[in-house]
């Protein structure tokens, strides 16, 4: 699957998953965010390639900042996702990103 298709597919699922637990969502495009913040992932502070696949610890995805499952959670908005490494969306799990000690270490 490619990136952007990957993309589409994956943010499909998080504004159902926000619609399900009665939050507010957005339409928004991977492209948007990339214009927004560039090619740098917010919790290592290293570059990324939008166009690796899916799967290696350095592809890109979407964080949501404040996670779903937090009271003070905004939803599925623009203001409220980056574009993380796998590994740093996985080092950093259900928390914010003030509860960690960053920058993390790169993959």
């Amino acid at each position: 699957m490619s990136g952007r298709r990957r993309h589409k597919v994956r943010r499909n699922r998080s504004a159902k998953r926000a619609r399900k637990l009665g939050l507010p969502w957005e339409k928004y495009q991977w492209e948007d965010i990339l214009r927004r913040d560039g090619k740098v992932c917010y919790l290592c502070d290293s570059t990324f390639d939008p166009e690796i696949d899916h799967g290696l610890p350095w592809s890109p995805c979407v964080d949501h900042i404040i996670p779903f499952d937090k009271d003070n959670c905004p939803g599925d908005i623009l203001s409220n996702v980056k574009i993380v490494h796998e590994r740093c969306n996985k080092t950093k799990g259900k928390k914010l990103h003030t509860q960690l000690n960053l920058p993390l270490e790169p993959p």
